[in-house]
């Protein structure tokens, strides 16, 4: 989702300022479709559906490409704010909106938009989220988890030098 460029920036940048911390890369794939009230489907059920799309977060373009990159076509999209705390107007809203796409077959959100929602079809389609698996490469994870157990050694070894005075 970000360009090579600029992580090779970012990270040149974090070593001008603090050369010694632990940087690690973190990827956002998309897991699976969640359906309210706790269904889950295969994520390749949108490939080739035509989809409605909305969410409230910050960088809602990163979650239209997901859903792109899954072989969804999509339809039409609605940005909310982020942290967008839905109403009753809203979802009436929501409702027209998709009545104005009657070729839509989804309405998919995020997960986060869903846990607000909690419902399981907007006009009479269904409704899913978007679950985002956030990943680490194998060599990443050795390097978190050993900086994680040095820490709590150091920790460990911090506190019974304190019990011992």
């Amino acid at each position: 989702q970000v360009p090579r460029a600029k992580i090779d920036r970012l990270r040149a940048k974090i070593r001008r300022h603090a050369d010694h911390s632990l940087v690690v890369e973190a990827t956002h794939e998309p897991q699976d479709l969640f359906r309210f009230p706790g269904e889950t489907i295969d994520k390749h059920a949108l490939r080739d559906a035509r989809v409605l799309a909305f969410c409230g977060i910050g960088n809602p373009h990163a979650f239209f490409a997901a859903l792109e990159s899954l072989g969804a076509t999509i339809v039409d999209r609605m940005i909310w704010p982020d942290h967008h705390d839905y109403t009753q107007s809203d979802v009436l809203r929501m409702q027209q909106w998709a009545a104005g796409f009657p070729e839509a077959e989804w309405v998919v959100c995020t997960m986060k938009d869903s846990v607000k929602l909690q419902a399981a079809e907007i006009d009479g389609r269904p409704m899913a989220a978007l679950r985002i698996s956030l990943g680490l490469s194998h060599r990443d994870q050795e390097k978190l988890r050993h900086a994680v157990e040095q820490t709590l050694e150091k920790r460990l070894h911090s506190s019974e030098k304190k019990s011992d005075e």
